[in-house]
C-alpha cells in the first residue's frame, strides 16, 4: 500500500530525524504541520550533529508538503522549501494556511486543512 506521514510540531523532527537516518524506510508522503523544523540553531544544527554540513530531503519520501500558519509561533520559519533540497534542488512543497483565530498551533485545525486534506487526496 501507500504510505503517508504525517507529523506535527516537535513531531516533526522526530519523524525527520528516523526517515533521514533510516533510508530503507519509504514514506510515498511526508507531511509536516506546525513545524519547527526551520529554526535555525535550535533545530536543524541539531540534526547536523552528523558533521554533514548540510540538511536534505530523506531519501525515502517521494513527496513532502510543509503546512504552516504564519501566526503559528512553533513554526518561527514557515517555509522548508530551500532547508531540504534533494540533489541541490527544492524538494519541499510549503503549504500556508490559516488556522482558526486563537488556534494557530492547534494540530487539528491543521488537519480541517483543505490544502492538507488535497495533499493526502494526491496519495488515495
Amino acid at each position: 500500500g501507500r504510505v503517508a506521514v504525517i507529523a506535527h510540531s516537535l513531531g516533526s523532527i522526530v519523524a525527520y530525524d528516523i526517515l533521514n537516518m533510516h533510508s530503507e524506510l519509504a514514506a510515498d508522503l511526508f507531511i509536516t504541520i506546525g513545524s519547527p523544523l526551520g529554526i535555525d540553531k535550535a533545530v536543524r544544527d541539531q540534526l547536523l550533529r552528523d558533521g554533514s554540513g548540510e540538511l536534505a530531503a530523506p531519501a525515502g519520501v517521494r513527496a513532502w508538503v510543509n503546512c504552516a500558519d504564519p501566526d503559528d509561533i512553533v513554526a518561527l520559519d514557515e517555509t522548508l522549501r530551500d532547508d531540504f533540497p534533494r540533489n541541490g534542488k527544492p524538494f519541499v512543497t510549503d503549504a500556508a494556511v490559516r488556522n482558526p483565530r486563537g488556534s494557530p498551533h492547534d494540530s487539528l485545525s491543521y488537519l480541517r486543512q483543505p490544502r492538507l486534506a488535497a495533499a493526502v487526496g494526491t496519495l488515495l
